[in-house]
């Protein structure tokens, strides 16, 4: 997963802004296009694909809302990986919930009620599931810190065994 750690994401998106105002489309979705290759892995923006329905790409558009779905996982994992598989669900579940959201609003801004009803049932659908999931998140949050003070009052050798454990995947 990338992280950029200086501002350039940022600058790629206030260019696009003010490249959209000036209504050069094309250089406002290069420019957004160069800040989600910046992100890499950890790109997770509906910005791209909302600008790509306005310049009349709906079908770029969808392409893009697909791809964020296909990447959550791979987003979820490394903004979460270090969490239980539960908050980790529930993470996704959340973003997943959010892409829809915005989908939904492009394919209204499109006049797509066919695929705005779609994604806003998706919508709900995944945030449902988000705070089903948040239910045994937050149990699992406090096991794993309990689980982390046990282990301190064993010492060094308990909180080695503890974060091994962790690394393995052994841990909820």
């Amino acid at each position: 997963m990338k992280f950029t750690s200086d501002n350039r994401v940022g600058d790629l998106n206030k260019e696009a802004t003010a490249a959209k105002r000036a209504g050069d489309w094309v250089k406002a979705i290069r420019l957004l296009r160069e800040a989600k290759e910046a992100e890499g892995d950890s790109y997770a923006n509906t910005r791209l694909a909302k600008f790509l329905q306005e310049s009349g790409d709906f079908e770029g558009a969808m392409e893009e809302i697909e791809a964020l779905i296909k990447n959550s996982r791979v987003w979820t994992e490394g903004m979460f990986g270090h969490q239980p598989r539960s908050v980790q669900r529930a993470g996704q579940a959340s973003w997943i919930s959010r892409i829809h959201k915005d989908a939904a609003l492009i394919c209204k801004r499109a006049k797509n009620a066919k695929l705005q009803a779609f994604h806003e049932r998706e919508c709900e659908r995944w945030f449902a599931m988000k705070k089903k999931l948040d239910v045994s998140a937050k149990k699992d949050k406090a096991d794993e810190r309990q689980g982390w003070e046990d282990a301190k009052k064993q010492g060094a050798r308990g909180m080695a065994q503890f974060l091994e454990k962790k690394r393995s995947g052994k841990l909820p």
